[in-house]
């Protein structure tokens, strides 16, 4: 069993640490835009990131390409998947959700909606 003091947990406000090591391997990736565009390519397919967009990429070995403008401001944490699936109650959406998340990892949020994910990052 893995224990609370094994587990690794990254936060960076690079866009471009999204390649790096300790963003990749067994992990998911939230990412909120705050400003500016990025670009990446996820599985062959490339996503724009602009204001209040939030990514979830738990597949991070499949981002290829990264581009950000010069007013691209990002927040991002990096946690285990499996430390991820226990934090979630039990239902049956696990895997519809993790299907949907692989083929369109961008969502667009509403202010009030970025608001709350950039404070939950921030705790």
């Amino acid at each position: 069993m893995q224990s609370v003091f094994d587990i690794k947990i990254s936060y960076s406000e690079r866009f471009a640490d999204i390649m790096g090591k300790q963003f990749r391997g067994d992990c998911t990736v939230h990412l909120l835009c705050m400003a500016g565009e990025g670009v990446f390519t996820f599985n062959g397919k490339r996503y724009v990131l602009h204001k209040n967009d939030c990514a979830v990429i738990s597949h991070t070995h499949l981002i290829d390409v990264v581009e950000d403008s010069e007013y691209l401001k990002v927040e991002m944490v990096s946690a285990p998947l499996s430390f991820l699936r226990n934090q979630l109650p039990a239902n049956n959406y696990g895997i519809g959700g993790s299907i949907q998340l692989f083929h369109e990892p961008v969502m667009h949020l509403k202010e009030d909606e970025a608001r709350h994910l950039h404070q939950d990052l921030q705790h």
